[in-house]
């Protein structure tokens, strides 16, 4: 999702500041401070959030009214 550009990887404050960088960057960033932590279970938030882009947030709409169809 990243790569096709879906969402975007950043920190939160008053609102989500997305990571510069090209996609290969923000994983590469992901990696590193993930793998550096003696407990590699975090909370949401806790390393990173995640927002959708708006072609990500079409697709789950899309999917969200596909489902509610059934």
């Amino acid at each position: 999702m990243l790569f096709d550009q879906l969402i975007c990887v950043g920190d939160v404050g008053d609102a989500h500041v997305p990571w510069e960088g090209t996609p290969g960057d923000v994983l590469s960033r992901v990696i590193r401070e993930w793998s550096e932590r003696d407990d590699p279970y975090v909370m949401p938030g806790e390393l990173f959030w995640v927002d959708t882009t708006s072609a990500g947030q079409a697709i789950g709409e899309a999917v969200l009214a596909r489902e509610a169809g059934r």
